[in-house]
């Protein structure tokens, strides 16, 4: 798992933030093809509103990695 904030600025104003958790495992196909496999979430708060984001991300981190590390993830097949 990977989890960080990045941001973007227009003359020390924070112009957008975006909060991204990465799963990353191991992937085999049928035919025996090796790879790694990326599940994410990304979300994005905005101008004004950036400093609701960050405390939402704060407060709701460790339970959004945990419904990322325990969430299914579908089966995909490399044509």
């Amino acid at each position: 798992m990977l989890d960080f904030i990045l941001s973007d600025a227009n003359q020390d104003k924070i112009s957008v933030a975006e909060h991204n958790t990465y799963r990353y495992q191991n992937y085999t196909d049928k035919a025996g093809h090796k790879g790694v496999l990326l599940f994410a979430v990304s979300q994005r708060g905005y101008l004004e509103k950036i400093g609701a984001f960050i405390q939402s991300v704060k407060e709701n981190k460790i339970a959004n990695i945990n419904k990322l590390a325990a969430y299914s993830v579908p089966k995909i097949e490399i044509n």
